[in-house]
């Protein structure tokens, strides 16, 4: 009987798999990248992207299989440079993020205007902001033990950690995957989101009523808010810390377009263009603060693409940069339920004048000139 290698080897040679399968990915990302059209090429975010010049730096543990993918684009780096760390067992996870850690390449300032996470108001460099990574991976572990081994790997989460650096979460192994259709996803993305932007926009009700892919944008009241009411979760739910996803509470229109809110105080819109959405987002924001309770605007890049099923009417993904103090919110139902703060229930009757109260009061030029409406640049932006 052929001998089937050493535990040891058998590691060593899952390691090499996703090396290589980094490496086709990164060629064939590239090979597409080429491909599209300058207009097209916007579409390609720094999230995803994988072009030169590009570090991966994987930090496997199980099982079952969990990947944290370190993509970054440092100039005077290595392009293609793939190192995978793992797979570990979870109780030697301190010990090899400390290792991990003290390498010489995470040794880069960040300049004085560079944003990172939003929890690190002033990081000494880039090392600071791995380590702070590092504590919520550990953190994250946690979970394993209750997790099933996930059929299909998947890219569960995508977080900016500086302009150059982005993490990937990912359940499960990567090299499962075709390297090819993982980038081909990314492309094709890319070429949908350039088509959807020239297309003649749709009027709200008629996208409402005949798309298959509803184009949306949402993002967060902050300070946080519970819409409709605060969530109970189950004691066997508590104890898993397991991601929840949080359910619709109300839906509705806002100047003739699709509104949904979810429990957590995430509103999203259907509306094709972001600077739109995001003023309409604001208006709504600022008759709060008008009102007398504390709120603060969305910025452009906390208004993030949302998808929404065209025929349940509800969310299915959403996002918020991690440059945000939003990004918390964010982190809460995708650590499991733990909020860190006290939060105002809005109840359905309520949000639902508060959003008629919005589209009455907005209709009047004057409204913007109250001094409380010093959200960003609403005031400034033209009536919709």
């Amino acid at each position: 009987m052929a001998a089937t290698g050493t535990k040891q080897e058998v590691l060593r040679r899952d390691s090499d798999e996703l090396h290589d399968w980094f490496l086709r990915v990164i060629e064939s990302f590239r090979a597409g990248y080429s491909t599209l059209t300058e207009e097209e090429r916007k579409f390609v975010y720094s999230i995803d992207s994988l072009g030169p010049p590009t570090q991966i730096e994987v930090v496997w543990f199980g099982p079952p299989d969990v990947q944290y993918v370190f993509v970054t684009h440092f100039e005077g780096a290595k392009d293609l440079e793939v190192t995978v760390d793992g797979p570990f067992p979870t109780y030697e996870a301190v010990e090899k993020l400390e290792e991990i850690l003290d390498r010489p390449k995470w040794n880069r300032p960040i300049g004085p205007s560079e944003r990172t996470r939003w929890a690190l108001l002033a990081p000494d460099g880039f090392k600071e902001v791995i380590e702070d990574v590092f504590v919520d991976v550990v953190r994250d572990l946690g979970r394993l033990p209750f997790m099933r081994p996930s059929d299909r790997p998947m890219v569960t989460a995508k977080t900016l950690l500086i302009s150059k650096a982005s993490l990937w979460y990912v359940a499960g192994n990567l090299s499962n995957f075709s390297a090819g259709a993982f980038a081909h996803d990314i492309i094709e993305g890319a070429k949908q989101q350039a088509v959807v932007r020239s297309a003649p926009p749709a009027s709200p009700v008629e996208q409402i009523e005949t798309d298959s892919r509803l184009t949306a944008y949402g993002g967060f009241v902050f300070p946080p808010v519970w819409i409709g009411n605060a969530p109970k979760p189950t004691f066997a739910e508590r104890l898993r810390a397991f991601p929840m996803f949080p359910a619709k509470a109300y839906e509705g229109t806002y100047k003739g377009r699709l509104f949904i809110a979810d429990r957590d105080g995430f509103l999203g819109i259907v509306e094709n263009d972001r600077l739109k959405a995001t003023a309409l987002l604001n208006e709504i924001m600022a008759v709060r603060l008008v009102g007398g309770k504390t709120t603060y605007a969305l910025r452009e890049n906390e208004v993030s693409e949302i998808s929404i099923d065209p025929q349940e009417k509800q969310i299915t993904s959403k996002g918020v940069t991690s440059l945000s103090p939003r990004s918390s919110l964010i982190e809460e139902w995708f650590r499991g339920f733990r909020p860190r703060t006290s939060r105002e229930v809005i109840s359905n009757g309520n949000l639902e004048k508060w959003l008629h109260n919005a589209e009455q009061v907005t209709q009047d030029i004057s409204f913007f000139r109250d001094p409380k409406v010093s959200l960003g640049s609403i005031h400034s932006l033209p009536k919709l």
